[in-house]
């Protein structure tokens, strides 16, 4: 499966300050609540862009918050995500990683 790096940034080795606070966004999110959901990043990430936003744009009018979003780049919990007028997925390529299933979880594939 391809999927963010989230799923199995136990694995992952911490070479930057971003990759570290993911890990530890990780380990306090299964500490709350036992184990991690593969949606959970994206939801924290929606939260972020939309307060990045809002900041940004100084307003929270909809056509404002709509147009700062449109130009937006975080390094989210997901990776690192670009939001562009032609392109709302966010997630960039080096945010993706292929993984298989090994001993009943997910594992970065080899």
């Amino acid at each position: 499966m391809t999927f963010p790096q989230t799923m199995v940034i136990d694995e992952v080795i911490a070479t930057s300050p971003a990759r570290s606070t993911r890990q530890q966004w990780f380990r306090d999110y299964t500490a709350a609540y036992g184990e991690y959901v593969g949606y959970a990043s994206y939801a924290a990430d929606a939260l972020q862009l939309l307060v990045d936003a809002v900041q940004q744009g100084g307003s929270t009018m909809r056509s404002t918050v709509r147009t700062t979003l449109e130009f937006l780049h975080i390094d989210g919990f997901t990776g690192p995500l670009s939001l562009l007028p032609d392109d709302h997925s966010a997630v960039m390529p080096q945010s993706l990683a292929l993984l298989v299933v090994r001993g009943g979880r997910w594992r970065l594939a080899d």
